[in-house]
C-alpha cells in the first residue's frame, strides 16, 4: 500500500468518526497503530507524496484527537504510549519537509498544516517559518478561512510573525465581504491575542459594521468586539451596531458572550450604560447558567465602567459566591470578583458571610503563594508566579480591605496577615489598572515565545508591555495626561502652595489606625498631608468615552473608587479636568482658577 492510500485512509476514519459522533475505539487497535508506522517509515524513506496528503495527514491526526486522549498518550503508571511516539514521530518526519511543503502547497494545505500543529501543541517551528516564507501568497490567494486558520494557528502556538499578520490584513477584504462571522472572529481574535494592529480589518468591520453585526452570531460579535477594543482600533460604528443589538445578545447569547461583550465595552472605557443595565436585568438567568468565570468578568466590567449592578451583586449573594467557592477558582477570580464589590460600594446588596468567606479564602491562596507554595494553588488566568500578578492580587485585596474598613465594619474578617501587608516597591502604574483578565495564559516554548491566548469567547485580557502592542488609543492619552499634572503642580508651586507628588491616600497614621500596612497601590498627584488637601488631575484616562471616542463628564469606576477612599480617609480633595485646565492658558488665569479650586475645599491660601 502507497502512502497515497494510506492517507486517504485517514481521512476515510476521520469522516467515519464524524458520521458517528465521535466514536473512534478504533485508533486503539493494532491494526490502526500499524498503518502509521508504515505511513512513517515510507516517508522516512523518501516515498512521501506531494504537499496535500502531508497535510491532510497532520490535519487528519488532529481532528482524530490523539495527542490530546490520556489514554493514547499514556501507557500506565504515566509512561508514554507507543501509539504517542508513533503520532509524534510520523508528525516529525512531516515536519522535516516544511520548507518543500511551504513552497509547493497551495494556501489551504499551508493553512490547514499549521492549524494541526497548534491544535496537537506540536513543536514545528520548521513549519511555521515555511508558512511565514510563503505570506504575500498566502495572503493573495488565500480564501477566509485559511486565513483564519493560519492566524489562529500562530497565536495559538504563540508565534508572533508580524509580517505574516500584516499581509494577511492588508488582504482582509475577502474576508470581511464574505462576512462569515466566525471567520471574522478568529481572525481578529488572533491579532488581539499576540497583540498586533489590524487596521484593515478595522476600516473594513466599519464599513460593513450593520450588516455584519446582523448577521454574525453572538459569540462572534463579542470576540470581535473584544478584539478591536484590546487592540485600541476605533470602531464606533461596530460598537454601535453591537448596542443595537444588545436585547438579541442577552436575549439568545451564551452567557460568555455576553459576559465578553460587556468587557469589550469596559476594555474601550466606552460608556454602555443602557446594555449594561439590561445585562443586570438577567443576572439571574445568566449567573446560573454560565460559568463562574463569567460572573467574575461581568462584575469587574461593571466596576471598571462604574456602573451600578444590583443584579449581579444578588446573584454573587445568593449563588454565585457558592459556586466560586467550591469550584476550585484561582486567586485572581477572588481577587477580581472582591476589587469588583468594593468599587461598587453597594454592600446591601451581598450578604455578609459571602464576602467573609471569598476574603478567608483569598487570604489563603495569597498566604501559599507568598510562601512558596503557589505549584499547589489552582491557577485558571495567569502564573501565580508572575510578580506583576501577585502584586495586582494583592492591591486588589488591599483596597477591598479598606473599602471594607470604611464603609462596611460590620463584615467580620480576619486581621491581615503580616505576610501580606509588607512594604511594596510602587510598582504598578496608574494607566496599568488592577487587573489581568482572560481565561488561560498559554506559553508554548516549543514554539519559541510567550503569548497570552485566550479561550475563545473569553473576558479578555490586559496584556503590557511584553507583549509589544505597536500603538493603543490610550497612549497619547496618558501622555497628555501626565503632561499636564507637572504642569499643574510646577503652577502650584509658584503659587507658593508646597506640596509632594504621588504620595499614597493611605498614609502611615491611616495604617496606623487601620491596624495593618495598607497598600492599595492608589497615590495622591498633588497633596499637603500637614493640610490634608489633595489635588487629583483627571486626564483622559479617567473619563469614559462616547461611541465616538469623545471623552465625557462621566469618571471611570477606578476613578470614582479612588475619590471615594480619599474623601474617606479624610483628604480634602480637589479634582481638576484636564480639559478645563487647558481652557486657562496664561499664568494669571491658571493661578485664578487653582486659587478659586483651594478656596472651594477650605484649603489655607498663600499669601501672592
Amino acid at each position: 500500500m502507497n502512502v497515497v492510500n494510506m492517507s486517504t485512509i485517514l481521512s476515510r476514519l476521520r469522516l467515519w468518526m464524524k458520521d458517528t459522533g465521535g466514536q473512534r475505539d478504533f485508533v486503539h487497535r493494532p491494526e490502526f497503530q500499524a498503518l502509521l508506522e508504515a505511513l512513517c517509515e515510507q516517508i522516512r524513506r523518501g516515498m512521501a507524496p506531494g504537499p496535500r496528503q502531508l497535510c491532510n495527514t497532520l490535519h487528519n491526526l488532529a481532528v482524530l484527537g490523539l495527542l490530546r486522549d490520556r489514554r493514547v498518550s499514556e501507557c500506565g503508571s504515566g509512561r508514554v504510549s507507543s501509539l504517542h511516539e508513533t503520532v509524534h514521530r510520523l508528525c516529525a518526519e512531516i515536519v522535516k519537509l516544511s520548507e518543500w511543503i511551504g513552497r509547493e502547497g497551495i494556501s489551504t494545505h499551508l493553512a490547514m498544516s499549521v492549524w494541526a500543529c497548534a491544535t496537537m501543541r506540536l513543536p514545528a517551528p520548521p513549519l511555521f517559518d515555511a508558512v511565514v516564507s510563503q505570506r504575500d501568497r498566502l495572503a493573495r490567494e488565500g480564501g477566509s478561512q485559511d486565513h483564519s486558520l493560519t492566524l489562529w494557528a500562530f497565536a495559538t502556538a504563540g508565534v508572533r510573525a508580524v509580517s505574516l499578520f500584516q499581509s494577511i490584513d492588508a488582504h482582509c477584504d475577502r474576508t470581511v465581504r464574505e462576512g462569515i462571522g466566525q471567520h471574522i472572529a478568529n481572525s481578529v481574535w488572533s491579532f488581539a491575542v499576540l497583540r498586533i494592529n489590524c487596521p484593515g480589518f478595522a476600516r473594513r468591520l466599519e464599513e460593513t459594521a450593520e450588516s455584519f453585526v446582523k448577521r454574525a452570531a453572538p459569540n462572534d460579535l463579542a470576540i470581535t468586539a473584544w478584539a478591536m477594543a484590546v487592540l485600541g482600533e476605533r470602531t464606533p460604528r461596530l460598537l454601535a451596531a453591537v448596542l443595537g443589538e444588545g436585547r438579541r445578545i442577552v436575549s439568545t447569547g451564551a452567557p460568555k458572550n455576553i459576559a465578553t461583550t460587556t468587557w469589550a465595552f469596559s476594555e474601550a472605557l466606552v460608556d454602555a450604560g443602557e446594555f449594561c443595565a439590561l445585562v443586570d436585568s438577567h443576572a439571574s438567568r445568566i449567573v446560573r447558567e454560565g460559568k463562574v468565570i463569567d460572573l467574575v468578568t461581568l462584575l469587574t466590567a461593571f466596576a471598571h465602567l462604574g456602573i451600578r449592578a444590583p443584579g449581579l451583586l444578588e446573584a454573587l449573594s445568593a449563588y454565585g459566591g457558592k459556586r466560586l467557592l467550591s469550584e476550585g477558582c484561582a486567586a485572581q477570580e477572588f481577587a477580581n470578583t472582591l476589587w469588583a464589590v468594593a468599587v461598587l460600594g453597594d454592600w446591601g446588596r451581598v450578604e455578609s458571610g459571602v464576602l467573609e468567606e471569598l476574603d478567608s479564602r483569598l487570604v489563603s491562596l495569597l498566604l501559599a503563594t507568598e510562601r512558596g507554595g503557589g505549584a499547589s494553588v489552582p491557577v485558571s488566568l495567569s502564573p501565580s508566579s508572575s510578580p506583576l500578578l501577585q502584586e495586582s492580587q494583592l492591591s486588589q485585596w488591599h483596597s477591598f480591605r479598606l473599602a471594607a474598613a470604611l464603609e462596611a465594619p460590620h463584615l467580620k474578617l480576619r486581621h491581615p496577615p503580616e505576610e501580606l501587608c509588607r512594604h511594596r516597591p510602587h510598582s504598578l502604574s496608574q494607566s496599568e489598572g488592577l487587573c489581568e483578565h482572560g481565561r488561560e495564559q498559554k506559553f508554548c516554548k516549543e514554539c519559541g515565545g510567550a503569548a497570552t491566548a485566550i479561550e475563545s469567547g473569553t473576558a479578555g485580557v490586559r496584556g503590557q508591555a511584553e507583549t509589544g502592542i505597536e500603538s493603543t488609543s490610550r497612549s497619547p492619552s496618558i501622555a497628555a495626561s501626565s503632561y499636564t499634572h507637572g504642569d499643574v503642580s510646577r503652577s502650584l508651586l509658584r503659587l507658593g502652595w508646597q506640596h509632594q507628588v504621588e504620595i499614597p491616600v493611605v498614609s502611615h497614621t491611616h495604617s496606623h489606625q487601620l491596624g495593618w500596612q495598607c497598600d492599595t497601590k492608589l497615590y495622591l498627584d498633588c497633596a499637603c498631608p500637614e493640610t490634608r488637601v489633595a489635588i487629583e488631575v483627571q486626564g483622559p484616562s479617567h473619563f469614559l468615552r462616547d461611541l465616538e471616542g469623545r471623552l465625557t463628564r462621566r469618571q471611570t469606576g477606578r476613578t470614582l473608587f479612588k475619590n471615594r477612599m480619599t474623601r474617606k480617609l479624610g483628604w480634602r480633595l480637589v479634582e481638576i479636568d484636564l480639559r478645563d485646565w487647558g481652557r486657562h492658558r496664561s499664568e494669571d488665569a491658571r493661578f485664578a482658577f487653582l486659587l478659586e479650586k483651594l478656596r472651594s475645599v477650605g484649603a489655607d491660601i498663600p499669601c501672592t
